[in-house]
């Protein structure tokens, strides 16, 4: 859905995508607006052009197994001080009538649902960085 919105803007998707990935418990449609969302706010960082950069594997911590999903972008990075605000309905970076503030506390509330944990790192001027980790099912 956005590939051609991207190449428009001279931006370029590097892929390291390890497979295959297990199965996690997860609604599809879900899935593809978390990536959507996580996608556009990289697409718009990054208005000369630019890099993602999607990332995915799989790691344990503290027992538990997750899929981690990486998506990083070469834009503006994002002020420290908003960092904290990311996740909180109606708040946005983005100039009047360009965004409404409700990406990614969707994504957070969709990755939530699932069990799943979301963070974000970024260096100002240089990047950004959303960290996803979902958890495998439980064994029985």
């Amino acid at each position: 859905m956005i590939n051609k919105q991207i190449e428009f803007k001279n931006i370029r998707i590097v892929r390291h995508l390890k497979k295959p990935l297990p199965p996690v418990y997860a609604n599809t449609q879900s899935m593809e607006q978390v990536f959507l969302n996580l996608l556009i706010n990289a697409r718009d960082a990054m208005p000369g052009g630019g890099e993602i950069v999607l990332k995915t594997q799989t790691c344990t911590q503290d027992a538990n197994r997750y899929i981690m999903v990486s998506v990083s972008d070469s834009g503006h990075g994002i002020d420290e001080s908003n960092r904290e605000k990311l996740f909180e309905p109606f708040f946005t970076t983005k100039k009047r009538g360009k965004g409404t503030g409700l990406g990614l506390p969707i994504v957070k509330s969709i990755l939530s649902s699932i069990g799943a944990e979301i963070e974000v790192k970024s260096c100002q001027g240089k990047k950004t960085e959303f960290i996803i980790k979902v958890p495998f099912p439980k064994k029985r």
